[in-house]
């Protein structure tokens, strides 16, 4: 099975989203964190069924949220590049390409 691996800012931005989730309602920042394991749970272990957004960097949602991991896969990992708010400009997480 392949492992998960953020990149440095995009476990920021996951853990800032959860934190302002949670900041809101109580239990709000939970229920996004285990939608995000859970899609993370499904690109382990069907990577190729998300589709390609950029180069070789895929994309899956997030569920109820509106929020999209991009994500690449290697030899023996995903990595993931970004966790990335729908209304933002997509010209920052594409910026992070040589990163991922």
């Amino acid at each position: 099975m392949l492992n998960i691996r953020f990149v440095p800012i995009a476990r920021r931005e996951f853990e800032d989203a959860r934190d302002w989730y949670e900041e809101r309602n109580r239990g709000l920042g939970q229920r996004f964190e285990a939608a995000v394991h859970a899609k993370l749970l499904s690109i382990r272990e069907h990577p190729e069924l998300y589709a390609v957004a950029h180069n070789d960097l895929r994309e899956a949602s997030v569920g109820k949220f509106p929020y999209t991991i991009y994500f690449r896969v290697d030899i023996d990992e995903v990595i993931v590049a970004s966790v990335f708010h729908n209304s933002r400009n997509p010209d920052v997480w594409q910026s992070r390409l040589d990163d991922a």
